[in-house]
């Protein structure tokens, strides 16, 4: 039998795990104000980009120039307090950005070697369960309840651009979205959100679901049956 790939052996400790922990406290507890956008929302607001962002940037430093323009209704103050916090805060995302990558990409290759290591030891169950009817019967109800259960048949697969979402009105309950793509999802279900990360799968409970790519430069894509 040829070795399985093991490219991730490591283990967190209790009193690691507890830092980390803390750490990611303690970064959310010095930025009370930050807030999550519905897909709606997040749809309709403006958005710099780069061209935006120097038109923003030329108007800011010519106001700051030229404070007589400026009437007394206008906040300059506000403003270049968003400035700074732009700034700062885009530094945070990409350093955490970064991180968050890396820890998808870790679980990604871990999902990879956890999926192998099960086909190997069903193959082991197998073999065994000749004249065994207590692994036979387990052999049976795994074939039934997982087998298959990422392979959507002739459900569609639906593109989802960089940081855009999808509506589904008509999806069949109790069945599953399937992520087939390389991004991270969310699935919202009666304003509760789901992250489903690449090759992993997500229960679907109602008809509307809305599926928003967690990627602001990937595409995404998913598998969901409809009806």
């Amino acid at each position: 039998m040829a070795t399985l790939e093991n490219r991730i052996s490591a283990a967190i400790t209790p009193v690691q795990q507890t830092a980390i922990q803390a750490a990611i406290t303690a970064i959310l507890t010095n930025l009370p104000f930050l807030i999550n956008l519905d897909p709606g929302e997040r749809r309709t607001k403006r958005k710099t980009g780069t061209k935006r962002e120097g038109y923003v940037v030329a108007v800011y430093q010519a106001l700051l120039a030229h404070p007589e323009v400026v009437p007394s209704s206008f906040s300059m103050a506000e403003w270049t307090k968003d400035e700074t916090l732009n700034t700062t805060l885009k530094n945070d995302f990409s350093l955490i950005g970064a991180l968050a990558e890396s820890i998808d990409d870790t679980l990604l290759q871990i999902s990879n070697e956890r999926i192998k290591q099960a086909d190997a030891g069903y193959s082991f169950l197998q073999a065994a369960a000749q004249g065994n009817a207590a692994l036979t019967n387990i052999i049976e109800s795994i074939a039934q309840q997982f087998l298959g259960q990422g392979r959507q048949g002739d459900v569609p697969v639906t593109s989802i651009p960089a940081g855009g979402s999808v509506a589904i009105n008509n999806a069949v309950p109790d069945t599953r979205l399937s992520n087939m793509g390389e991004t991270v999802l969310k699935l919202t279900m009666n304003n509760v959100d789901t992250l489903v990360r690449p090759g992993d799968v997500a229960m679907v409970t109602v008809k509307q679901i809305t599926i928003t790519n967690q990627s602001a430069t990937t595409p995404g894509s998913f598998s969901v049956k409809t009806k």
